[in-house]
């Protein structure tokens, strides 16, 4: 039997590589006890029943400690919990019997966080979708990013570029909301920069063109925003940026082919025949 190839492989499989990352508290005290941690003092000076695992101690959390914990979780975009738990795990090594260990198991302080990396290629995304405006003629067009970070960025750019353009994300308000979708429904402005939040429940007739410029994570979604242009018996056009050489997008564009079983082809160079 032949070995998959590494293109197989990665369209089957998510490669999840799990990092445990380590760091020294910064209070005055201890993570469970109210020991001091001054460096330098004498051995086995600075300890207490807690921290011995004597019987009948019990551990309470540092409430310093807890603190930087959600300033690091809110810097890694993570969701804070309402309430958490701490398991006891217990090691049992012959010279020392007694020791146990404290952490966060199912129930942790932060959680569903991530961080953008940044990579070269934005930059190639970026001169690709100035290069597009240049050919196609449009009435109106949404533009599709993942994250508001991203929105920030490219409308950044976009207007370095002369291009105005408007936008729309879940940090405004609803009232600021509303006055985006109204202009733009109205006519008075041509493009929309935005994110999953229009990606249904908004029917614009002018809009001829939807610009996936990241590549949406799940296939429901995918439909969801393509189907914002090409409607009331008109003609649309949708144009997913894909990263080829990124295995994540690669993997996701082939999934989506597989399951509705379409054809989604290469941007023709003659494109406004299909506006």
């Amino acid at each position: 039997m032949a070995l998959p190839t590494y293109d197989e492989v990665i369209a089957k499989w998510d490669p999840v590589l799990g990092l445990e990352v380590h760091v020294e508290l910064n209070t005055q005290s201890k993570m469970f006890c109210s020991c001091a941690t001054e460096f330098g003092a004498e051995p086995n000076t600075q300890t207490c029943p807690v921290c011995l695992a004597l019987p009948g101690a019990l551990p309470v959390v540092n409430e310093k400690a807890i603190e930087s914990t959600i300033l690091i979780g809110l810097a890694l975009n993570c969701k804070i919990a309402p309430y958490s738990r701490f398991a006891r795990k217990n090691y049992f090594y012959p010279d020392m019997p007694k020791n146990f260990q404290i952490s966060q198991y199912d129930e942790p302080i932060c959680f569903d966080g991530y961080v953008d990396v940044e990579i070269d290629t934005e930059e190639a995304k970026l001169d690709t979708l100035l290069d597009l405006y240049g050919i196609a003629s449009t009435t109106q067009t949404i533009i599709f990013c993942n994250t508001i970070r991203k929105i920030e960025w490219l409308e950044e750019n976009l207007k370095k570029n002369n291009f105005p353009i408007t936008v729309i994300h879940s940090n405004m308000t609803q009232q600021e909301r509303d006055t985006v979708v109204k202009e733009f429904r109205e006519g008075k402005t041509r493009l929309l920069l935005t994110t999953d939040l229009l990606s249904r429940g908004i029917d614009i007739p002018q809009v001829n063109m939807v610009i996936n410029y990241d590549l949406p994570v799940n296939k429901e979604t995918y439909i969801h925003r393509i189907g914002r242009c090409g409607r009331f018996d008109k003609k649309g056009v949708s144009i997913t940026m894909v990263r080829m050489k990124d295995p994540a997008d690669a993997k996701t564009l082939f999934r989506m082919k597989q399951f509705y079983k379409i054809q989604i082809n290469e941007m023709p160079s003659d494109l406004n025949q299909f506006l």
